[in-house]
């Protein structure tokens, strides 16, 4: 391994993204592969690394060999003239400049008033308030600021200073603020503001775009310069994407994920509740608060993306938080709901922020004490691993996952996993599982909203030995004989509120499994 690629183990080692015996493994199989790639390169193919977490590494390997380069070398004592000076030692490995590690690149309030659509438009041409005042007014969780400025290793093209964006703005709130206040009084769950285009709001599942002039490129840079830290945008200068969170006091807290596009900078923002709902809120029958009196095991909660999973997850935590004198462990990006008071005690971890990965979080909470663990988002095979690797060890892990059904959740997990490894998961996802919750959003009748319809899969003996054998296709018809055990399949749900007159007939339809059903 030549000195550039010791550089990358070492950068890899402390993210805790692969072990020794993995960058081993990939270093043999590149050298087998030939060619130029490195032991990086092979773990992606793998699965082992994300193409973003690949494109970090390199960013970081380039600083590293950079500030080598500048470093001052030592002063020999003086010695004779000699006719040629001898090469200077390569510093050792060790000797390396402690990087610090950066963000990995990715992933509502309901006031009295409501406004029109129009309205969202309207809060482009109001004054922009001075950049001086954000400070008391908007704060959000991001990184914080380098101790010393960092050096530009990416190859995108780079931006203009953050502060000198966010003076240009005149008096008053910022863009982004006010019409995330307008988004809030109309109930919508996200707000969208793309580069050319006019802002965007999301209700009840629909898009819904504002009757105003597109935002200009310009003025977006200036918008999302206003609503972020110097921190934040370095990461966004570097790797084209952050996810951060945004409080508003007086208005609420927003999840925001800020990228760049070929027509400028795009921001998107989810409206977060200021407390965690309860699942008469969500409209989910009560039995599932019973998932939360295990005291072992891993509970999942799953569906597509903006299905609720996020909110339901928080919903079962905060059972947790009343009830049991144990300590929580949340590892989130970002932190969106504040989780206080109750009898539990609560430590949330937001990945970028308290720590450099969600796998290397796990890892410290198993010698951190903890009770119960929630995991926003299990991405990747090593935090998959790790989960079960909790929930085998004594602890009760919440997690979510994007999958669009209760039995497709089985084979996610096992399938993350290499052939080879494949039977030992099932043993321990058998002997671990404890309960998956699958949900969709389906809009409502009346046009008021969306209702939750899910599925709950409890695992018993006879799933255990389904799961152990590898016939998770049996699966969907023992969640049919276990309804007296408190299963429910999806389309049994969407019955429910189809003959409730909550739903319609083509709404079910669309949502069900079998759309026989609903013909």
């Amino acid at each position: 391994m030549g000195p550039n690629q010791r550089v990358l183990a070492e950068l890899v080692l402390q993210k805790g993204w692969l072990n020794r015996e993995q960058i081993r493994a990939c270093t043999k199989q590149a050298e087998a592969r030939g060619g130029d790639d490195g032991f990086a390169e092979e773990a992606l193919r793998a699965g082992l690394l994300t193409a973003a977490q690949c494109e970090e590494l390199h960013h970081l390997q380039a600083q590293v060999l950079l500030d080598r380069r500048k470093a001052p070398r030592a002063l020999a004592p003086a010695q004779p003239a000699q006719p040629t000076r001898a090469a200077q030692p390569a510093p050792a490995l060790e000797a390396a400049p402690a990087v610090e590690p950066a963000p990995a690149a990715s992933p509502a309030c309901r006031p009295k008033t409501r406004t029109s659509m129009a309205a969202l438009g309207a809060a482009r041409k109001a004054p922009a308030r001075d950049p001086q005042a954000l400070a008391p007014s908007a704060r959000m969780s991001a990184p914080p600021p380098a101790p010393h400025p960092v050096e530009r290793t990416s190859t995108l093209a780079p931006l203009p200073p953050r502060a000198e964006l966010a003076a240009r703005g005149a008096e008053g709130p910022p863009l982004l603020e006010r019409a995330l206040k307008l988004a809030a009084q109309q109930t919508a769950s996200d707000l969208h503001a793309h580069s050319g285009m006019p802002l965007v709001a999301r209700q009840n599942g629909r898009l819904l775009a504002a009757r105003a002039a597109r935002l200009d490129p310009a003025d977006m840079e200036v918008a999302v310069a206003q609503v972020t830290n110097d921190a934040t945008w370095r990461v966004l200068d570097t790797l084209g994407q952050v996810d951060f969170a945004l409080a508003i006091p007086g208005l609420g807290r927003f999840r925001a994920n800020v990228y760049r596009q070929h027509r400028g900078m795009d921001a998107v923002f989810r409206l977060l509740p200021e407390r965690a709902p309860t699942l008469k809120d969500l409209g989910l029958p009560d039995s599932l608060a019973r998932l939360v009196d295990f005291r072992t095991g891993l509970v999942l909660c799953t569906g597509p993306s903006g299905s609720g999973k996020s909110t339901t997850l928080a919903a079962l935590l905060d059972v947790i938080v009343q009830s049991r004198r144990d300590h929580v462990l949340t590892v989130e990006q970002p932190i969106e709901i504040v989780f206080s008071g109750g009898l539990a005690t609560v430590t949330q971890r937001e990945v970028g922020l308290h720590t450099s990965s969600f796998a290397r979080a796990l890892r410290a909470a198993l010698r951190e004490d903890p009770d119960v663990i929630a995991i926003t988002e299990l991405r990747d095979r090593e935090t998959i691993g790790l989960a079960l690797t909790a929930a085998e060890t004594g602890h009760l892990v919440l997690g979510t996952l994007h999958t669009s059904s209760a039995v497709q959740t089985i084979a996610r997990l096992v399938n993350a996993f290499p052939a080879e490894e494949q039977e030992q998961v099932r043993a321990t996802l058998s002997e671990s599982l404890r309960a998956v919750v699958s949900q969709r959003l389906v809009p409502r009748v009346d046009g008021n909203g969306r209702v939750v319809a899910h599925e709950l899969l409890l695992v018993n003996t006879a799933i255990a030995n389904m799961i152990r054998e590898g016939r998770e296709f049996q699966l969907g018809s023992l969640m049919q004989t276990g309804k007296a055990q408190g299963m429910v399949v999806l389309d049994d749900s969407l019955t429910q509120l189809l003959q409730a007159g909550v739903i319609d007939k083509a709404q079910a339809r669309r949502f069900a499994e079998s759309k026989e059903r609903f013909r």
